[in-house]
C-alpha cells in the first residue's frame, strides 16, 4: 500500500492520536496547502 492508502486507512479507523501532520499529509495528495504567515492564517484550496 502507499503511504495515502495507509493514511487513509488510520483515518478511517478513527484513531484518537491521528495528528494534524498526518492530516495535513494526507490532505495535500488532493491539493491542499496550508497557508501561514501574515494577519490571518488559514487554508488555501
Amino acid at each position: 500500500m502507499s503511504k495515502k492508502d495507509n493514511l487513509i486507512s488510520r483515518l478511517l479507523n478513527k484513531p484518537k492520536d491521528f495528528t494534524f501532520d498526518e492530516m495535513e499529509s494526507l490532505l495535500s495528495y488532493f491539493g491542499y496547502e496550508l497557508k501561514q504567515g501574515g494577519t490571518g492564517s488559514g487554508v488555501n484550496l
